[in-house]
């Protein structure tokens, strides 16, 4: 994977995430009623977001227990929520962050594989159901063709997150996100693993290993 190919995901990941400041309501061309912010940033409103409204939740339920693997051995914690992922140092790095950067708020890089992460953590919760809806949204901005290839929702150190894998073509090059969703009353985190699609299957496992570090923490 080259560095083109990093950037561009890392910009396309960077739309994830949502903050709340001042804000007014607009409705875009598709008919979304969306929030602008006074900073020139701005998110779907997600009561407006109505997919699966009248419906009940139809996402599966994986009855498989997942627990933090053993060799996850290093717990760095969330300054913003009462999270925490584990990961394993023989296999993960923190890459350098911009202090001007507040998002996402933590970036990973596998030692081996082409594989990265991001830990994004915002203050404002969200309906776990709708997540699904906004984080497709905002991949199509930046690959149209963004697809989610599969939902489940699954317990996770004691939590229920939703799982997700989207799959899209961005500048001719075809990338996967597979990542854990989940909030509580103190806000949203997105753990989410990324590579390309070709490496994908040979990167499940060390992606889901990491994925499976997220854990509530006592700050």
């Amino acid at each position: 994977m080259n560095r083109k190919f990093s950037y561009l995901l890392i910009i396309a990941i960077f739309l994830f995430a949502y903050k709340t400041y001042s804000q007014t309501k607009a409705i875009d061309e598709n008919g979304h009623q969306v929030l602008l912010f006074s900073d020139g940033t701005w998110k779907y409103d997600v009561d407006s977001l109505n997919t699966n409204s009248g419906n009940a939740d139809s996402i599966k339920i994986n009855p498989k227990i997942f627990n933090k693997p053993t060799a996850n051995n290093f717990l760095i914690k969330s300054n913003i929520l009462n999270v925490g992922v584990y990961f394993n140092t023989s296999k993960w790095i923190v890459k350098p962050h911009p202090a001007n950067r507040p998002i996402p708020e933590y970036q990973f890089m596998a030692k081996s594989n082409n594989m990265y992460g991001m830990l994004v953590a915002e203050r404002t919760p969200v309906d776990i159901s709708q997540m699904g809806d906004i984080a497709l949204i905002n991949a199509q901005k930046v690959a149209p063709n963004a697809k989610i290839t599969k939902s489940e929702y699954r317990t996770v150190n004691d939590l229920k997150v939703l799982c997700l894998e989207i799959t899209g073509t961005m500048k001719g090059i075809n990338f996967i996100y597979f990542g854990y969703y989940y909030s509580n009353q103190n806000g949203t985190v997105q753990l989410i693993t990324y590579t390309s699609q070709n490496l994908f299957k040979s990167s499940y496992n060390d992606m889901e290993d990491f994925l499976n570090g997220l854990v509530e923490v006592t700050k």
